[in-house]
C-alpha cells in the first residue's frame, strides 16, 4: 500500500507499508493497520482509535495523533 498527497502548499514523500494488509473478513482487533505502523504499541494491538477531524475534509484514527504531529 501507497500512501502520497499533494496539496496546494506542500507535498510529503510517500510512504510505503510493509507486510500484507489486513483481513476484512477477519479484521485484527484494534487499529486496523497496527500491525503494519512502525508507531504501533500496545495500545494500538487491542483498542481502535476514535476518529478524529484534523480539519480540510481529513479524518484520522491514530493513538500517536499527538506525539507524531
Amino acid at each position: 500500500m501507497v500512501l502520497g498527497y499533494r496539496y496546494e502548499r506542500y507535498s510529503c514523500s510517500r510512504i510505503i507499508l510493509p507486510g500484507e494488509p489486513p483481513s476484512p473478513v477477519n479484521p485484527p482487533p484494534g487499529c486496523k493497520l497496527a500491525t503494519r505502523c512502525p508507531y504501533a504499541m500496545e495500545l494500538c494491538m487491542s483498542r481502535e482509535p476514535e476518529l478524529v477531524d484534523i480539519g480540510g475534509g481529513h479524518l484520522v484514527r491514530c493513538w500517536q495523533l499527538t506525539s507524531l504531529k
